[in-house]
């Protein structure tokens, strides 16, 4: 299993319109083939700040995702939001314990 994590820091003019994008690309990431679970939510401990995490089955999964029209659409109509560089990283998880 593959753990996408992406840390949007978005201008303060632009938080609404980033939500309402975000819940689109979630909707839609939602109905694809290899998506174990998808969230995003806003930080509370720093203003504008969202966190993106998302379960992948495996890289062949996260490579579908990223070819999307939609994810690029996204990344590009995201880019001028951005108060700060976008922060993301891939895990890949052999073992799960739940507790």
């Amino acid at each position: 299993m593959k753990v996408a994590v992406g840390v949007w820091q978005i201008k303060g003019n632009y938080r609404d319109e980033f939500i309402s994008l975000s819940k689109d690309i979630a909707q839609q990431s939602k109905t694809e083939n290899g998506l174990l679970s998808y969230s995003f939510s806003e930080s509370k401990a720093k203003k504008n700040e969202f966190i993106f995490l998302e379960e992948w089955k495996d890289d062949k999964a996260i490579e579908n995702h990223v070819s999307q029209d939609y994810f690029n659409s996204f990344i590009e109509k995201t880019k001028v939001m951005l108060e700060e560089d976008f922060s993301g990283k891939i895990y890949e998880v052999t073992t799960i314990e739940k507790f």
